[in-house]
Formats: C-alpha cells, sequence, structure tokens
C-alpha cells in the first residue's frame, strides 16, 4: 500500500472531485481541498482553540519563516513540527517559501535559494532542507524551487530556473527516500 490513495468519486461538471488517503495517519480528505493558510504554524487570528470546531484537515507551514538564526531552534524539538505547533490532528503540508509574500527575492545560485526568515535572508542548500523536512516531519512536502517572481524576467533567468529546480528535485528526491514523506 503506498502512502497516500486517490480516488475519484465525480468527474461530472467539469469538477473532478475525490477522496485523498493518507494511510500513515489513517487520514481521509475529500477533494478538492482546502490548504489552510499559517503564518508561523498558527492561523492568523483565530487560536487553537477556535480551529478546533473549523472544517480543516490540510494547514501549509512555510519553512523559511522557522529559520531564524544559523541553528533553528525548531530543528532540535525531536516530536516534529506537529507537535511542536499543537496541531496532531490536521496533515502538515511545508513548503519553502510564504505564499503570500510576492516581492522578490535575493539573489539565487546554483548551490542555494535566498529565503527572507525573521533573522534575515538565509540560504537554503539541498542539505539544510534536508534537515528541515527530517526535523519537521510533515505529511506533504513542496521541494525546492527557483521560482522566477521578476514579470519582466528574460529567457535564460528562465531556463537556469527551470534546471536549477529539475537539479534539487533529484536532490531532494534522494533524500526523500530516507525520509517518510510526500511530495
Amino acid at each position: 500500500m503506498t502512502a497516500i490513495d486517490f480516488q475519484l468519486t465525480d468527474n461530472s461538471n467539469n469538477v473532478r472531485r475525490g477522496t485523498l488517503q493518507f494511510t500513515k495517519k489513517n487520514k481521509t480528505i475529500q477533494t478538492p481541498a482546502c490548504l489552510t493558510y499559517t503564518l508561523r504554524g498558527s492561523v492568523p487570528h483565530l487560536v487553537a482553540d477556535n480551529l478546533k470546531p473549523l472544517p480543516i484537515d490540510l494547514v501549509q507551514v512555510s519553512i523559511e519563516q522557522f529559520l531564524e538564526q544559523k541553528d533553528s531552534s525548531s530543528f532540535k524539538f525531536p516530536h516534529g513540527l506537529h507537535q511542536y505547533l499543537h496541531l496532531e490532528d490536521l496533515l502538515l503540508f511545508c513548503d519553502l517559501r510564504d505564499p503570500l509574500k510576492l516581492a522578490p527575492t535575493a539573489f539565487n545560485t546554483d548551490k542555494y535559494l535566498s529565503v527572507e526568515s525573521h533573522g534575515g535572508v538565509r540560504q537554503m542548500t539541498p542539505a539544510l532542507w534536508a534537515e528541515a523536512v527530517k526535523a519537521y516531519q510533515p505529511d506533504l512536502v513542496a521541494p525546492m524551487a527557483d521560482a522566477v517572481t521578476d514579470l519582466e524576467a528574460k529567457n535564460k533567468r528562465i531556463i537556469r530556473s527551470v534546471n536549477r529546480s529539475l537539479r534539487w528535485l533529484d536532490e531532494n528526491l534522494k533524500t526523500a527516500k530516507l525520509i517518510t514523506c510526500i511530495y
């Protein structure tokens, strides 16, 4: 059995409905589903007690929001991000960047992505990404990607971005075989 299974339940009216079964957590969610945004693991304007009665199954957490200093304190917590944030009953999706930040980031290279954190700009390497995923133990994770935010980007920049993202995807997939999470 796989870690995640999708069953199509309805394909009429141009809406593809189904269920996602997460076998590791024995949790099923209906699709399409709402991915709830969080800021440092908290849904803005809601405390955890107010979150429980809401029909939320899946939350998004940005890794960049937890990269304070060189040694992130959240990496040292031994029980993963679910317990660190007290979201044990929810499925956790980790992405590198905050989806609400549309501003371009600092310079990226073939070796790292620059990400904005509370401690300033950090260089996210595939090794640091793997360390974060291993420490956080999310249910779903997005691989590193060199996103182009410049609306007037040249073809050379776009091609370089795609090549970097593919190379990092290969490295992230090798790491993911050792860590049980889903892309």
